[in-house]
């Protein structure tokens, strides 16, 4: 059950994120045309004008992917447990917690994808350019220095980082979990959500100051070890609101 739980999540995922990913490398691509001609030495105001519409566009969509990843599958959850399908989310043979998971690891999923698209069309972007294989070439033994010579860094980052993103995707959970146990007014929804997120800016800003002077991978261990834990309460809060306190609306 929790493998067709994942299945219905891609299914959503897919059909929220086909298009835009058409439209990005579709943008991609015309980018990588004006950038082909500027080379070849077209210019004028008309070209110049274009192209910067097209670069701009395309940070744009970098910037809809990254936000997508997250609010998307935030609106997939409210739905799908405290929307009209609530009442068969909720009535499936399979626990809470595995309904949970199963929109983590789908978000998660996504993340990921999203992540290896952005770098996907940056090599489309500079591939065949003068001088793009020692760019390359640059960065894979960057990374492999990384990996070689700063392990315990790089290990660090994506402990802090992992549990970082899961800490801010259930805290995502956690509101819309509290707005609907509060019965969805959106006035307290969003004194709520201002308050959590004050909170957590005040905590970060604490734990900043709490590993300074420290190595960098003693840092992100330890801010990593940190949002674990909120994950954790975060998950727990929600798991009891859904299990406990549904309120479907």
């Amino acid at each position: 059950m929790f493998l067709k739980l994942l299945k219905h999540e891609y299914k959503y995922i897919i059909k929220s994120f086909t298009l835009v990913y058409a439209l990005f490398f579709g943008v991609t691509i015309i980018l990588k045309i004006f950038i082909h001609m500027a080379i070849g030495g077209s210019s004028g105001s008309a070209f110049n004008t274009l192209a910067g519409i097209f670069a701009v566009t395309w940070y744009i969509f970098m910037l809809i992917i990254g936000l997508m990843t997250i609010t998307n599958n935030a609106r997939r959850f409210k739905k799908s447990m405290f929307g009209p399908e609530g009442y068969l989310t909720n009535t499936l043979p399979v626990s809470t917690s595995s309904n949970i998971i199963a929109k983590i690891v789908a978000g998660a999923t996504n993340y990921v994808v999203s992540y290896i698209a952005v770098c996907l069309s940056i090599n489309i972007l500079i591939i065949g350019i003068k001088g793009s294989n020692k760019v390359i070439k640059g960065i894979k033994e960057g990374i492999g220095e990384a990996f070689t010579d700063h392990f315990d860094v790089v290990f660090a980052f994506f402990f802090c980082s992992t549990f970082v993103y899961l800490a801010f995707l259930l805290f995502c959970y956690m509101l819309t979990s509290l707005s609907s146990m509060i019965g969805g007014s959106k006035a307290k929804s969003v004194l709520l959500g201002i308050g959590l997120w004050i909170a957590n800016i005040f905590v970060f800003t604490m734990l900043v100051e709490m590993f300074d002077g420290t190595s960098a991978a003693g840092a992100m261990f330890g801010i990593g070890f940190f949002y674990m834990i909120i994950a954790g309460i975060e998950f727990a809060i929600v798991h009891n609101i859904v299990k406990n306190h549904l309120n479907l609306q």
